[in-house]
Formats: C-alpha cells, structure tokens, sequence
C-alpha cells in the first residue's frame, strides 16, 4: 500500500513540475481592417489583437519551453458578396453584395514537437476553439441560407504545421511552412444550425535572389509562393466559409466544396528609410492562378450546375511600405488574365502572405 502511494505521490510531483513554472504573458495588437472607398480612401473598420501565455515547462513528453496558449480577439465590419442568386441559392455570376459587422475569437493550444535553431517550432501540433458573431445585413442575402441575419457559431480546429522560415535583419525571406488543419462546426455550436467540415491545406515558399548588401538594406529581392487547398461539405456551410477564392481581381466567392489556388510574387525590398529594415518601401509583381469545382448542392443548386467547375487567372503589382514587420500598407493593380476575373485596384494593410 505504501509503495502505491509513493508512486501516485511520484507520478503527480512529476505533473505538477510539467505544467507549474512562471507564465509569460504578452499581447499585441496583430491586424488592423480596412475598407477602400474610391472617394472616401482607406477607412479603418476593425481591429484584431492576440493574446499569449507561455508556460516555461512544456507538457510530460515534450521539448521544454515550446508549449503555449494563444487568445485572438477581432472585431469590426466587412464588406462581402456571395455568388448566388438572392431568391433561389443558385449559382450565379453576378453576386450579391452583403454588410458583416462581427465579433471573432479564437482560443488555441500549440505544442511544439521539434524547436527552430532560433525561437520558434520547426514542428508543431495545435488545437483551437473558433468562435464568432455575425450580424448579417442587406437584403441581397439570399433567403435560403440560415444564417442570413446572423448568427452565433462555434467550431473546433486542429492541425499540424511544419514552419522553417526565416527572415534576416534586411527583409529576405526564405524557407518553407506547411500546415494541414481539418474544422468541424456542428449544428448544436451554431445558434443558426449550421453544419460544416472544411479540411484545408496551406504550403509556403520564400526563395532568395540578390542581396546588395550594407548594414541597412539597400536592394534585394526574393521569390514568394504560396499553395492553398480546401475541401467544404455538410448540410449547411455558413455564409462566412462561402469565402472568396485568393485569386486578386476577382469578386465573386467561387463558393464550391473544392478550390485551389496559387500565388506567385516577386518582391523587391528596395533601400530602408529608417533602420536596417524597420520602414522599408516594396516593390511587389505577382500572378495568381485559382481554380475551382463542384457546388454545394444543399441550397437547392439544380443537378446540373452542381458538378460546375471553372480557372482563375490575374496578374499585376503592388507597391508597399513595411512598417516594423507588423503593417504592409499597400495599393495593388490585378489585370486580368483568364476566367471571371477583372481589372481591379484595391488596398491592402497586409501582404497576401
């Protein structure tokens, strides 16, 4: 009896010192949203800030120091259509443009498996709670979606990511980040009864080209690539995973249960203003590439524009400044290219990637 209780007296000493330590706790404000007005300009309509504590003892089993939790708040307005016809659901080239002012969170717990020569995981597993709120406003939200004048949805998230980018002190990206994730959001989560499963896969690239080197930067310039895949089914997919495709210069959501897309970009960092990269202007060319296939035919879509399925193709440029690595306010021109795609000039606060 003795020895049984001097182990579950071990056995907890050693769960207790896995998960106790000194938390290290930290916030920072990591988006802010933007609306472009041709007249107005840019409009800021939102605000997306994380929240993080780390504790210094990982969990039983695992690299120390690599375990965290990660608490994402945003809140704010967007301006977004849906490429359905507003009575019916159908499919339809001409979309119908919606208001979505909402509140978002999202809780996760990453573990590190394997650490990066640097800070960082090269390799690490991850769960997470999504929530959010939206109020869904304008009467060109098609009647049959559930969620047409909002809703409350929860969802869980987990995945894998494999990440070994770097970024040097002149703005040079290199390396390679992989993450494949799978998102279930059942009806008993959604105030709406909503129903989904979204697995998706995202794989980045950063090559480098030239680098005239100084001790700020002067020119240099590296490749960018990104791939996404993602599969959607369930009864009832909600409006805000009906999303765009990350094709630039198109509108429409292309929102069928398969699409993939691939961005190419060049970028020219060229001589920083302040610092050896803390405000830097970017020269940036890209092609986009998209595809995608099958309707979701819950919402009454007809047998036979269910298997439609369509290509993406714009190019163009975009000028940016790099702020401290956190804002990339830029103006971008997309021509277009091939498929529903159109000349398009548009502001971003952020990179695509």
């Amino acid at each position: 009896m003795s020895k049984r209780l001097l182990l579950h007296v071990l056995l907890l000493s050693a769960l207790a010192g896995a998960v106790s330590g000194e938390p290290q706790f930290s916030a920072s404000l990591s988006d802010i949203r933007t609306s472009w007005d041709f007249l107005a300009g840019v409009l800021p309509c939102g605000l997306e800030g994380k929240f993080y504590l780390k504790y210094l003892p990982s969990l039983p089993f695992c690299i120390p120091d690599h375990s965290s939790v990660v608490l994402k708040l945003c809140a704010g307005y967007e301006e977004k259509s849906i490429s359905r016809d507003d009575a019916t659901g159908e499919p339809d080239v001409s979309s119908a443009d919606y208001a979505s002012p909402n509140f978002q969170w999202e809780l996760t717990y990453n573990q590190g498996l394997i650490g990066k020569e640097k800070n960082g995981d090269l390799l690490k597993v991850w769960s997470s709670w999504h929530g959010r709120v939206d109020g869904n406003l304008g009467p060109t939200v098609a009647s049959i979606f559930p969620d047409r004048n909002g809703t409350f949805i929860n969802s869980i998230v987990g995945g894998v990511t494999f990440d070994s980018t770097l970024r040097d002190t002149h703005g040079i990206k290199s390396g390679l980040s992989s993450e494949v994730s799978c998102e279930w959001g059942p009806t008993f989560l959604s105030s709406s009864g909503t129903d989904f499963v979204m697995l998706e896969f995202v794989n980045k690239g950063y090559v480098p080209l030239f680098d005239l080197s100084s001790e700020s930067n002067l020119f240099s310039g590296f490749l960018a690539f990104r791939f996404i895949t993602d599969y959607t089914t369930g009864t009832q997919v909600p409006l805000f995973r009906l999303n765009s495709i990350p094709v630039r210069g198109t509108k429409n959501a292309f929102d069928t249960a398969l699409r993939s897309t691939l961005n190419s970009e060049v970028r020219l960092n060229l001589p920083s203003v302040w610092g050896k990269n803390d405000i830097m202007p970017m020269v940036i060319g890209f092609v986009d590439l998209g595809c995608y296939y099958g309707y979701n035919d819950v919402y009454g879509t007809a047998a036979s524009r269910v298997d439609d399925s369509g290509f993406l193709a714009s190019a163009g440029a975009l000028v940016a400044v790099c702020v401290l690595d956190f804002a990339y306010p830029s103006v971008y021109v997309a021509f277009p290219l091939y498929g529903e795609t159109k000349f398009k000039v548009g502001f971003k606060f952020k990179l695509q990637f």
